[in-house]
């Protein structure tokens, strides 16, 4: 941009004619030349003024492009303000900007060229500042709904700086093109002056004798040309002052990447000064590097010139200006052409982003915080859980009877509750966070329908409600994570039996839809229902169908949420469906079937039955008594305790077959010290390890098979999960 309004600058020629000491051609051929010169006069001045209209024109739609552009960036900067620090105050740019964007933009539709060419560009700008308007509203509307986590999820998603980016761009373009358009018209202003001083010339040199006043009429005519140039001068100075006050830096090169100039901005975030970058290459004046690698990064002005397009960096890019100060930026190039398409150089425009990234840096770490305090949540509340769970266990075992049996059940069934709660706030986390993975396999899903619907009938029936199924004859392959999708429909099932107010039904039906060629399940209830607007919002989090102040059905509203994310992990989509509150609700998953799996030979090994040595590694009394109990009943042989070191100790005299040991043990050895222990000692290198821990997630279940464990259980343990656990252990 900056060559071409060097180039517009240029000072238009100031030509005068001279009065020739003689007349050497006769009285006709200097009428003759006379009224050629008047004539090309005269198409000199139409010239001039059409041309200078036209630059007119071009400086007044400029700066009315300028003023638009600001007010997004008001915008941007209002609600940027507002989402890091909350305070109302800070929406003020973001609303002042709102009330006169539509306004603004109305000028510089009237101000725009009616060319098909420009038409389009003014369309594709307006759905851009459209977009960028409609990604500012979301995010302000999420904060003032006090769903900043949320509003967080839509700035991280990078569409905003992505389409302010474009925007930039599109003005880039757009100014490059009204600048060559400038260029052109000062090109021919100067050529019509030039002929026209030519020709007044030969006039005076002809016909001074009897064209006096032709020669004092040419004189006239010159000096308003005169006039005209210098206006349109003082024009292209005021467009020259106007991109040169802009509050990005703005750097133009030559076709071969050598600097041309560099606008205010530039100068101050660079350290160079336009004397001295002239002429140097871009990589010199403009350094930047990766903020994590400092690796260094190629220009987009570089790229731009090579590739021919538009070029846009992503973030964490770092410019070091001429005195070693670093700056966070946004940057992004466009080639400068002419009306023929031939390459002129490159414009880069930057923009000082440290701030923002400083803001972006905190939001991340409050996000690692907050994962962290969840973990820390989740791990804290499986202890108490696991203990009580297993007392209850230890209780079914001991078949008490009346009300001591009903309360057993209820303790069971209310543990359970808050640790499949505890699962899908973790869960929910992880998918926000895209550390939500799947383990898939080809499974066959009427199988694994008929296991989650058994399981569930045996661990959660509610009563006065029936729980039926309806499965195909033959197999429905599905490439897909089995506990996910087991997962998927027990939370649509609780679902069902949470919402059930009598004695109803909840029947779930797998079922081939050969059009779509997908798998879908359906699982429906005659349960309270659900009006449009509860529909409308169903899968989001932390909604809840039951509003009242009793809120009697309990939940965190997490758990149709988590299964759309499953659902969508695994490229399948679910609706819901009611027909109006009273009239029960109907969930449909569809998953894409898979080709039947070629089938795997039978094993010949059966796990292992029988006593077993076990030793259990925890500090918690209440958790370790009610396992102990539990492993004893059953027939194993069981010694216990506390803390790592003497677990370590009794481990070499009790040898025993499986260790269960926690990982957050007090004093000395945690749990991944007491596995690296035993791995390392010739006697235990065999012992079968079983990690039994409140802490679930997968770096979690990394960290314990990186250091030795063959198993990983979260907390609170089943009973049938344990001895599935022991059972399956091979014997030495």
């Amino acid at each position: 941009m900056e060559a071409l309004i060097s180039t517009l600058s240029t000072d238009v020629p100031r030509r005068h004619g001279t009065v020739p000491p003689h007349v050497k051609l006769g009285y006709l051929l200097a009428v003759l030349m006379f009224l050629a010169s008047a004539w090309t006069a005269m198409s000199s001045v139409q010239v001039v003024r059409e041309k200078g209209n036209e630059a007119s024109d071009l400086v007044e739609f400029l700066g009315s492009l300028r003023d638009t552009f600001s007010l997004v960036q008001d915008m941007e900067t209002g609600q940027r303000g507002y989402v890091v620090t909350r305070r109302p105050e800070y929406l003020q740019p973001y609303l002042a900007a709102s009330s006169t964007l539509s306004t603004s933009l109305a000028e510089l539709r009237e101000r725009n060229d009616d060319r098909p060419d420009q038409a389009t560009w003014f369309a594709e700008f307006t759905a851009l500042i459209r977009r960028k308007q409609a990604e500012l509203s979301e995010t302000i509307r999420l904060m003032d709904a006090g769903d900043q986590d949320h509003a967080m999820a839509v700035i991280q998603r990078d569409e905003g700086r992505q389409v302010m980016d474009e925007i930039r761009q599109v003005v880039a373009r757009r100014q490059a093109l009204d600048l060559a358009r400038l260029r052109d018209a000062r090109d021919a202003i100067v050529n019509s002056l030039e002929r026209a001083a030519l020709m007044g010339a030969g006039a005076a040199v002809l016909g001074i004798g009897i064209a006096g006043a032709s020669f004092y009429r040419l004189r006239n005519e010159l000096a308003a040309r005169q006039a005209l140039a210098d206006d349109l001068h003082q024009q292209r100075e005021a467009l020259r002052v106007t991109l040169f006050s802009i509050g990005d830096g703005v750097i133009t090169t030559d076709a071969r990447g050598r600097v041309h100039t560099l606008n205010g901005m530039a100068e101050k975030l660079t350290g160079w000064s336009n004397l001295d970058a002239a002429g140097r290459t871009l990589e010199t004046v403009f350094d930047i590097v990766n903020e994590t690698t400092r690796e260094r990064v190629e220009s987009p002005a570089t790229r731009a010139l090579r590739e021919g397009q538009i070029v846009g960096l992503a973030n964490h890019t770092v410019l070091i200006a001429h005195d070693g100060v670093e700056r966070a930026i946004d940057d992004s190039a466009a080639p400068i052409r002419d009306a023929d398409g031939a390459l002129l150089g490159a414009v880069l425009v930057f923009r000082d982003v440290t701030e923002q990234r400083g803001a972006e840096l905190t939001l991340l770490e409050s996000q690692r915080r907050k994962d962290d305090f969840l973990a820390m949540l989740a791990h804290e509340l499986r202890n108490p859980l696991a203990g009580i769970l297993s007392g209850v266990q230890v209780l079914r075992v001991l078949r008490p009877e009346g009300d001591a049996a009903a309360m057993q059940e209820v303790i069971e069934r209310q543990a359970k509750h808050m640790g499949r709660m505890v699962d899908d706030l973790l869960d929910t986390s992880r998918f926000a966070r895209g550390k939500l993975s799947l383990r898939r396999e080809h499974l066959d899903l009427r199988e694994l329908i008929r296991v989650t619907v058994e399981d569930y009938r045996k661990s959660q029936l509610v009563e006065g409600c029936d729980l039926d199924v309806l499965l195909p004859d033959e197999a429905v392959w599905v490439w897909g994570d089995r506990t996910r999708l087991a997962q998927t429909v027990t939370n649509l099932i609780h679902n069902g039996y949470k919402f059930c107010d009598g004695p109803y039904h909840v029947l779930v039906t797998l079922r081939v839809d050969e059009a779509t060629d997908s798998a879908e399940i359906v699982v429906a209830d005659q349960g309270i229902g659900m009006d449009a607007a509860m529909l409308a919002r169903v899968f989001q989090p932390f909604v809840q169908a039951d509003t009242s102040a009793e809120r009697s059905r309990g939940g965190l509203g997490l758990g149709l949420a988590l299964v759309q994310a499953l659902v969508t992990l695994h490229e399948g989509r679910i609706s819901a469906q009611s027909e109006g509150l009273g009239r029960g609700s109907q969930f449909v998953i569809r998953l894409p079937r898979s080709l039947n799996p070629i089938p795997e030979p039978p094993s010949s090994s059966v796990p292992n039955a029988g006593p077993r040595r076990v030793l259990i590694i925890d500090d918690r009394r209440d958790a370790v008594m009610p396992l102990e109990k539990i492993l004893q009943l059953c027939g194993h042989q069981v010694r216990t305790a506390s803390n790592g070191d003497a677990g370590l100790e009794l481990a070499r005299s009790f040898q025993p077959e499986i260790v269960l040991c926690d990982i957050g043990l007090p004093e000395g050895m945690n749990g991944y010290d007491v596995a690296k222990a035993m791995r390392a000692d010739a006697a235990l290198a065999a012992v079968y390890l079983v990690a039994v821990t409140g802490y679930g997630q997968d770096e979690d279940r990394q960290s314990a098979q990186a250091v030795g464990f063959d198993y990983h259980v979260t907390k609170p343990v089943g009973k049938e999960d344990l001895l599935r656990v022991i059972g399956q252990m091979p014997r030495f």
